[in-house]
């Protein structure tokens, strides 16, 4: 990526991915991964400066602008992911909510150009047991 891109871009949003058969294999490592990410967050929450500087010095942003996009940037805790009626949740995904209402809005734009055929089933590439078995709560599905 040039520098001009780079620091026309500065943050962004992430998502992990893993096969199903791994995941399978290794409950214990998916659920240490998602808790290791919520201590991070954590530490961010506490403590913006060094992501911030750490995003200015990796794209090229002025720092005031690094910072200024962190502010406007939304925050989506990973512990959120199984939590009903947040934003990022995976809780009912198939029905729109939380999670789903990006995902259907991309579908569809995706859809629309010709990259996807139709709507792909959330249940094969979200799996929420994962996020449950790190942080509890409830049964969380992406059908409810």
């Amino acid at each position: 990526m040039g520098a001009g891109l780079a620091s026309a871009c500065g943050w962004g949003f992430s998502g992990y991915a893993i096969s199903t058969a791994w995941a399978e294999k290794n409950p214990d490592g998916v659920a240490g991964f998602l808790k290791g990410l919520a201590e991070g967050q954590d530490a961010y929450a506490k403590n913006k400066q060094p992501a911030i500087e750490a995003v200015g010095k990796a794209t090229g942003l002025a720092p005031d602008l690094a910072k200024r996009q962190s502010e406007e940037m939304p925050y989506l805790n990973v512990r959120d992911t199984v939590k009903p009626g947040a934003r990022n949740s995976m809780c009912g995904a198939a029905k729109g909510q939380g999670v789903g209402m990006v995902l259907d809005r991309a579908t569809k734009f995706f859809v629309e150009v010709g990259t996807l055929k139709e709507k792909l089933p959330y249940d094969q590439f979200l799996a929420p047991q994962y996020a449950v078995k790190a942080f509890g709560g409830p049964n969380c599905t992406v059908a409810n």
